[in-house]
C-alpha cells in the first residue's frame, strides 16, 4: 500500500513500492532506492514544512499524550471526537464499507475502532506514538502529499485537519488518487477559517496590534455573526450554483499561519481557509455526488457540516 513520493529534477514523482529493509528499521523504495526510517513501527514518510510547525506539533501539542487517556474523556479530543464518534460507524453499516478506511490528521487516534480496517496518518510522530495506539497502522506524513498507491481506501475521514494542510488544493488531488473508485469521502474541516484568527487579533490587546488589527477586533462581533456571514457568502454561493460550471481549479484562500500562537489561539496555524460550498463544487465537477447536501438549497445553506462524497465508479 505505501509508496515512495520523492520528486526527480525532472519534477516527476516517485512511486515505488516501499519494503522493509533488512534491519527493519527503516524502509527502502524498490524503484529509486530512497530510504525511509521507521520509528516505533510507524513509517516516517513527511517532508517538513516548518521547523516552528515541527516543534509545536511535537513539543506543545501532542507530548506525553495517551490515546488510553483522551478515550476516557480526560481532554479535549474526546469532546472533539463527539461529531463523529457515533456518526462513523453508522455510516460505515449503512454504506457497507469494508475498509481500509483512511483518517487524515488522526491524532492519537481516537476513530481507530470505529471505522473497519483503519489506517491513521498524522503530522506528528507524538500523536502517532501515544499509549495506547500502538496496535493499529499508523503512517507519519502530510496531507498533501499521500504515501499510498493509486485508488487503495474505500473510506478516507477527516476531522478539522484539512485547514492545517498546505497546499490545499494539491491535497484534496491525493485525497481523489488514493481513494477507489466508489469510494466515500467525510470531510468535516474547521470551514471557511479567517487570517484573522492567524494573527491573534482576538487575542492580542489593542496595542500589540497594527493600525488595520485594530479596526478588525473592533468589528469582530460583526464578522462573526450569523447576519454577516449570511449576506456575504450567500449570494456568492448562489451565483456559482445556478449560473457558473463546475470549476477546475478549488477555490481557497491561502492564510499565513503563526506557529508562536500554538495552543492559544484556535487555528492560529492554519494554512488554508475553504468554504464548504467550494469544497462540494470542487468535487462534484470532477464527477462526485454530494450525499450529504444533494440538492442546491441545501449546498447554498451550507455550515459547519459533514460533507460526504461519493466517487464515481
Amino acid at each position: 500500500m505505501l509508496c515512495c513520493f520523492k520528486v526527480d529534477e525532472q519534477g516527476i514523482r516517485c512511486k515505488g513500492n516501499l519494503a522493509h529493509a533488512t534491519e527493519k528499521q527503516s524502509l527502502v523504495c524498490a524503484d529509486c532506492g530512497e530510504s525511509f526510517s521507521v520509528v516505533g513501527g510507524v513509517p516516517m514518510l513527511r517532508e517538513s514544512l516548518d521547523t516552528e510547525l515541527d516543534a509545536g506539533m511535537d513539543n506543545d501539542v501532542y507530548a506525553r499524550q495517551s490515546r488510553t487517556r483522551s478515550l476516557a474523556g480526560e481532554n479535549l479530543y474526546f469532546e472533539q471526537s463527539a461529531i463523529f464518534w457515533d456518526f462513523l460507524p453508522q455510516f460505515c453499516r449503512e454504506h457497507g464499507v469494508a475498509g481500509p478506511c483512511l483518517e487524515v490528521g488522526c491524532g492519537v487516534g481516537m476513530f481507530a475502532d470505529r471505522v473497519p480496517n483503519f489506517v491513521g496518518l498524522d503530522y506528528s510522530m507524538n500523536a502517532l506514538l501515544a499509549e495506547g495506539f500502538e496496535s493499529h497502522d499508523r503512517v507519519c506524513a502530510s496531507g498533501h502529499v499521500l504515501p499510498f498507491q493509486d485508488a487503495q481506501f474505500e473510506l478516507i475521514f477527516s476531522l478539522n485537519t484539512y485547514e492545517h494542510v498546505p497546499h490545499l488544493d494539491l491535497a484534496f488531488l491525493e485525497a481523489d488518487r488514493v481513494l477507489k473508485p466508489g469510494g466515500k469521502l467525510v470531510l468535516k474541516p474547521a470551514w471557511n477559517c479567517c487570517q484573522y484568527n492567524c494573527d491573534g487579533v482576538g487575542f492580542f490587546p489593542y496595542s500589540r496590534l497594527s493600525i488595520k488589527n485594530r479596526l478588525l477586533k473592533l468589528g469582530l462581533p460583526v464578522l462573526r455573526s450569523k447576519i454577516y456571514k449570511a449576506a456575504t457568502r450567500l449570494p456568492i454561493r448562489s451565483m456559482r450554483e445556478c449560473f457558473i460550471s463546475r470549476p477546475r481549479k478549488l477555490r481557497y484562500v491561502e492564510l499565513e499561519p503563526r506557529f508562536d500562537l500554538l495552543c492559544k489561539v484556535a487555528d492560529s496555524e492554519a494554512f488554508s481557509a475553504i468554504d464548504p460550498f467550494d469544497a462540494m463544487n470542487w468535487f462534484m465537477g470532477k464527477g462526485y455526488r454530494c450525499l450529504s447536501h444533494g440538492t442546491r438549497k441545501s449546498r447554498i445553506l451550507a455550515g459547519h457540516d459533514i460533507v460526504v462524497l461519493a466517487k464515481p465508479s
